[in-house]
């Protein structure tokens, strides 16, 4: 029993150190930004209104990228900022990503087997 709470308490430290390291405002690589959100508010433009810039790999005759993994991962955090007007600016499309992120890995981690790292 000691030793399932003393696991308990790990994994909750370990979220807070996930939690803290999501929201940190470290180096943005430029291919998050713009092969990702950008590509997705440039591509439906009308929603947005937002001035962007597609890269090369989506705007050719013939893309060598698909737009269906951005729509799976970006769209509801940018929905949902989109939504709530009174927040739009780059910061809380930051976070609101960041915050997407944040719930998209632990659900990677739901997926990992559980007879080895019972953890919870």
């Amino acid at each position: 029993m000691f030793f399932l709470t003393k696991k308990r308490a790990l994994y909750g430290l370990l979220v807070l150190f996930r939690l803290y390291f999501a929201f940190q405002p470290s180096y943005i690589h430029p291919d998050e930004h713009f092969q990702g959100p950008e590509v997705l508010a440039g591509i439906s433009g009308d929603l947005f209104k937002w001035e962007t810039i597609k890269t090369w790999d989506f705007s050719s005759d013939k893309p060598i990228r698909g737009i269906l993994p951005l729509w799976i991962f970006y769209a509801i955090p940018l929905l949902s900022t989109h939504l709530s007007r009174a927040y739009l600016n780059p910061t809380s499309i930051f976070y609101a990503l960041r915050a997407a992120f944040f719930v998209y890995s632990f659900v990677i981690g739901l997926t990992c087997p559980t007879e080895k790292f019972n953890i919870v």
